[in-house]
């Protein structure tokens, strides 16, 4: 389905997905586990009976199967028999997608998969939560990913610096990719697990490729699972709404037992009413809202796979005063304009947000500076005065920049290379609330107008940033620092915060037309030209005008 179209009304996918949430609901259960626990509760003994009764190599065998374990919801991609190639199975945190992911995995090799390919948001993420094997079930962990669920009796070859798992009694090779890197060609695997689609940096492209790549005749037939929390973007909709596409929808308080009781109290109580409640506990596919300042929609309308040529580039920082757990995030995010001020198009390059001490926060701006060619590091000094632009020319020095006054300006300074490279040090006084100064950045991405095209941007997805922009609201009682650099930078591209340029060009083309207009009627009349003459320098002297003048 194409990304720029959509053969649907919202309407309708509102429908459809109260279907799949139906349908989902009718698997609601309890695994074989859950209703052993229940028999020993009601009548201790019951379980050890049973275990007697299939001895020592069968209870360990059912130690390993996903069937004893599994909740109906999580059996579904296994057993379904229905004629899908993709599986998206949406859900909450903590409702057990990575574990059904991986016995899912594990079942098609069992079946005869013989290659498979793994793809998260980042190749750490692949590693860490896809792969595994920190948590091993045979070494009495109690992890999720592939290796921690894997049986004793399966051997394997972990390549990790190859990206590469090998099951070489079962023939079969494990391939693993990053979602940062669209393309994909090569391998054609029979089995893909795709994790947290909503996080990939080229989402539908990569996914595009993976489906065509996904084609390999054998013994089991190609299939795709796709494991993801819920966020408005178009590209779940559009999956949602495709014939071929089996959804399931899942809710946190489905796997309430395997997750930490206070943790999900705790949780439920905060997040009660609230979009983000709606998406992370109860894996709602919502649509846009009318009160959103930044709509998903607009976000994703305006996105592209890369930048035109650029005429300006700009890293704009909100500097966080301190590093710990519950400390703010240094928002860093580099954008450029292509075009000019009046009617150029933005395009969002980089986000580095993260928690940095203030010695490191510099560095990386400069950094990202130095990786996009931008011109100017623009950062807010609210809070820490002349320390922030202070911070900035250390982190250059030690970068190998002199801090060098701008051609022309007295007290303003920039970063200058050994290589004569200079980045202007721009700081900018954040007026206002942050709605208020978002505002005017809002109006460029279009709103919820389909008619109005979106003058900046996305270049891929920067799933935390858009999280905050869509999740925006003043009353939040969070500070969104990825947004804040954001609308600095934009700020600073479109020149938002400057007085508006007026075309006295234009102003006085019209002003003649109009005296021209009036002028043949006065010469028949016969008016001197002193005696108007006089009554336009009064009236120019006159009221709101004299005070101009």
């Amino acid at each position: 389905m194409s990304d720029e179209e959509s053969t649907y009304s919202m309407a309708e996918y509102a429908a459809k997905w109260l279907t799949v949430k139906r349908a989902s609901d009718k698997l609601v259960g309890l695994s074989l586990a859950d209703r052993l626990a229940l028999c020993e509760a009601a009548e201790p003994g019951t379980a050890a009976r049973l275990l007697d009764e299939v001895g020592p190599l069968g209870w360990l065998m059912t130690a390993y199967d996903w069937r004893f374990w599994g909740r109906p919801k999580q059996l579904a991609p296994l057993f379904d028999p229905g004629d899908w190639r993709i599986c998206l199975f949406i859900a909450g945190r903590g409702a057990g997608k990575t574990a059904l992911a991986s016995q899912w995995v594990l079942e098609r090799i069992m079946q005869g998969a013989r290659e498979v390919v793994f793809a998260g948001p980042t190749m750490d993420d692949v590693k860490t939560y896809m792969v595994g094997g920190y948590k091993r079930r045979v070494d009495g962990g109690n992890g999720s990913g592939f290796l921690d669920i894997l049986p004793p009796w399966i051997r394997y070859n972990y390549r990790e610096d190859d990206g590469v798992i090998e099951l070489p009694d079962q023939h079969c090779i494990i391939h693993l990719h990053s979602g940062e890197v669209p393309e994909f060609r090569g391998p054609n695997p029979d089995t893909v697990w795709g994790d947290e689609v909503i996080k990939w940096r080229y989402g539908s492209r990569l996914l595009s490729n993976l489906r065509l790549a996904c084609r390999s005749v054998g013994v089991v037939s190609p299939r795709l699972l796709l494991t993801t929390s819920p966020k408005r973007y178009k590209l779940l909709r559009d999956l949602v709404m495709e014939p071929s596409v089996l959804t399931i929808h899942a809710k946190t308080d489905e796997n309430v037992g395997n997750v930490d009781k206070r943790w999900f109290d705790d949780e439920r109580r905060r997040l009660a009413g609230t979009r983000q409640g709606r998406e992370e506990l109860d894996g709602e596919l919502e649509g846009d809202d009318d009160a959103d300042l930044f709509p998903m929609g607009s976000i994703e309308r305006g996105r592209v796979e890369a930048p035109p040529k650029l005429d300006r580039i700009v890293v704009a920082i909100d500097p966080a005063g301190t590093v710990n757990r519950r400390s703010d995030l240094t928002g860093i995010i580099a954008a450029g304009r292509a075009g000019n001020v009046r009617d150029g198009h933005g395009y969002v390059l980089a986000d580095k947000t993260g928690r940095y001490t203030w010695e490191l926060w510099g560095e990386a701006a400069i950094k990202l500076a130095e990786e996009t060619g931008a011109s100017a590091i623009v950062m807010e000094n609210n809070k820490f005065s002349d320390s922030v632009i202070a911070n900035l020319r250390m982190a250059g020095q030690r970068r190998g920049y002199a801090a060098q006054p701008r051609p022309g300006f007295k007290h303003l300074q920039d970063l200058v290379g050994s290589n004569g490279r200079r980045i202007q040090m721009i700081e900018v006084n954040a007026r206002g609330d942050k709605a208020s100064r978002a505002g005017p950045v809002s109006t460029l991405y279009g709103g919820l107008d389909a008619d109005k095209p979106p003058r900046v941007h996305h270049v891929g997805v920067f799933a935390d940033l858009e999280t905050e922009m869509s999740e925006f609201s003043p009353d939040a009682g969070r500070s969104p620092n990825r947004m804040d650099a954001l609308v600095y930078a934009i700020t600073e591209l479109f020149e938002l915060d400057r007085p508006p340029t007026h075309d006295r060009s234009a102003a006085f083309s019209g002003l003649r037309q109009s005296v021209e207009q009036a002028a043949a009627p006065a010469a028949h009349r016969g008016t001197s030209r002193a005696e108007g003459m006089a009554s336009l320098l009064g009236a120019l002297t006159r009221g709101s005008w004299g005070s101009r003048l």
